[in-house]
């Protein structure tokens, strides 16, 4: 789900910090935490006996209007079921997250 959130991203950060407790209350293992000034990234992975069976992804991005970027989005990404770990790194290059599976 990718959600335009205005000119304030200070809910969907709260809604993230939350979503992130609460996934580490459970068990998900974090797999990249990105704190940077126009983006906060988090990727939780959910293993059962080795094999991944879930994932979550939270990306919060605030404009930067500098470079043409027209407004802040939050995307909230929640996969169920066995996921083939070399399927990640095509699924965070869709979301435009630069990350090394």
């Amino acid at each position: 789900m990718v959600y335009e959130i205005g000119d304030n991203a200070n809910s969907a950060l709260k809604v993230v910090d939350r979503v992130t407790e609460t996934l580490r209350g459970d068990q998900w293992q974090p797999t990249v935490s990105v704190n940077e000034a126009r983006e906060k990234v988090r990727i939780f992975v959910k293993q059962t006996d080795g094999l991944v069976d879930g994932l979550v992804v939270m990306v919060v991005g605030e404009a930067d209007k500098h470079h043409g970027d027209t407004g802040n989005e939050a995307v909230f990404v929640n996969i169920v079921g066995e996921i083939d770990p070399a399927e990640l790194g095509r699924i965070t290059k869709k979301l435009n997250i630069d990350v090394d599976v």
